[in-house]
This record gives C-alpha cells, sequence and structure tokens, in this order.
C-alpha cells in the first residue's frame, strides 16, 4: 500500500518575512518514512532551510480553531488561530488512488518560534493525503499559491499537462474559470490578483530541495528525480468591484 501524508503550514509578517514548515509521512510497503523542513526567507536576506528524518509526530488539530506543530529536531513551535472555514475536497480518485485536499486554516492569526527567533503574522495550514504514487499523477505541472490579506483570501490548484484541472476559492466560495499565470491568478473580468516584486524561496530538483533528506527514496522513482521546483514570496493585490486589498501571495510550480 502506499500513501504519503504531507503538511504544508506558513507564516508572513506584515512586513514580508515568509516562514515555511512541511511535515511528510511515507508508508510503502516495508518502507516508512517520516521528513520535517523548515524554510526561512527574510526581506533582507538570504533564505536558508533545514531539513530532518523523523522529526517527530505531525502537526495537531483537534476540531478546534487551532493548528499546532512543534518538532525539537528542528526547534520549532507554532500555532496557526484559524480566522476562516476550513476546504476540503477530493481532487482525483481513480483507479489509481486518491488525492484529498485539506485546508484546515485558510488563513490564520499564526506564531512560528524557530529557536531564538519570533515569526508573527498571517498564516495558512493545509494537509494533503496521496494514496495515488507520484507517477501515476495523471499530470506533468503543477501550479499553487495562496494569497492572504487582512481582508480577502484566494487559494488555487492549478493541474496541466495530461488532465488539468482548476481549483480556486476567495473568501471560502469556489470559482470555476480561474486563470493561473507566473504573475496573476484572474477569475473574471472582475476579480484579479496580481503578484509583483517576487523573491525566490527555493528552487532546484525536488531531489535537492523538497526531498533532500530523502534521496534514496527519490532515487528509485524517476519522475521525483525529474522533478523541479520553483517557489516565491510576492507582493499581492488583489482588486475586486468593491475594492482592493493588499497582502503577500506565496506560490509554487512543480514539473515532471
Amino acid at each position: 500500500m502506499f500513501r504519503l501524508t504531507k503538511w504544508y503550514l506558513d507564516c508572513v509578517t506584515g512586513a514580508g518575512d515568509a516562514v515555511v514548515l512541511y511535515w511528510a509521512s511515507l508508508e510503502w510497503g516495508v518502507l516508512h518514512l517520516r521528513y520535517g523542513a523548515v524554510l526561512l526567507r527574510p526581506v533582507n536576506g538570504a533564505p536558508s532551510d533545514r531539513y530532518a528524518l523523523r522529526p517527530g509526530p505531525a502537526p495537531t488539530s483537534d476540531h478546534s480553531d487551532v493548528v499546532r506543530w512543534s518538532t525539537a529536531r528542528l526547534g520549532i513551535q507554532g500555532t496557526w488561530v484559524r480566522q476562516a472555514d476550513s476546504i476540503e475536497r477530493t481532487l482525483l480518485d481513480n483507479e489509481a488512488g486518491r488525492v484529498h485536499w485539506h485546508c484546515l486554516s485558510p488563513r490564520a492569526d499564526a506564531t512560528v518560534r524557530i529557536a531564538d527567533r519570533t515569526v508573527r503574522g498571517l498564516g495558512y495550514a493545509e494537509r494533503l493525503v496521496m494514496t495515488v504514487k507520484p507517477w501515476r499523477l495523471p499530470f506533468n505541472e503543477l501550479r499553487w499559491g495562496r494569497f492572504l490579506s487582512s481582508d480577502d483570501y484566494l487559494i488555487w490548484i492549478d493541474w496541466r499537462g495530461g488532465l488539468s484541472r482548476t481549483w480556486a476559492f476567495l473568501n471560502g466560495t469556489e470559482r470555476q474559470g480561474a486563470v493561473v499565470t507566473d504573475q496573476s491568478v484572474s477569475l473574471d473580468d472582475e476579480v484579479r490578483l496580481a503578484m509583483e516584486e517576487d523573491r525566490m524561496i527555493r528552487s532546484g530538483s525536488l531531489s535537492n530541495t523538497a526531498l533532500r533528506s530523502l534521496r534514496a527514496a527519490a532515487s528509485l522513482v524517476p519522475r521525483w528525480r525529474r522533478a523541479h521546483e520553483s517557489k516565491w514570496i510576492a507582493r499581492g493585490t488583489l482588486q475586486k468591484v468593491s475594492g482592493s486589498s493588499t497582502g503577500w501571495a506565496l506560490h509554487e510550480v512543480v514539473r515532471w
């Protein structure tokens, strides 16, 4: 049986300092691996990262309004107090397996302590569970992102190549027909997110970035060996008929 569970959590300060956290568990026959990572991207300074196998228990959410994660291996303590209702979708369900996405905190008041540093701001938390093996995913490009401001939030998932599908959620409402580019997300003629002043958080092959601590396992899977990801933080402006709001967007592209 194959089962991959991946948590993604983040926090961005008002000034634009960003921290991105991952916890993942892979169960594949006799193979059982756990993995954790923290990426830090200050406004002034180069990005840094840390990775660990056996990072401890997964983040928790006891059906309250708070997600928590603490790991001594990475020196992290974080809380995400939800400001908006969670969103849950099964993105894929076929003979190859399922991809289930659960955004527990589309927008949250987040506090993350990393060693002696504390990052506070708006944050986001999601959990993805896959029983389909990565090399059987029916697409070859993923674009994902989230924009948060004091007034609005926008989340998008965009699959391309093979099975092309797009999901977009504006303030809790699913919107059809979203058009995603490197610099914008358009929902219709009246709603558009523009992203500017991109700063790179991480870029490279997955075996050297997200799967750096799992190179042995990644080397077994051709699509993982070839996969490349790029992740950015950008200043975002969401324009609507009722007005505009500004905040921070985190977005990424992964290609196989």
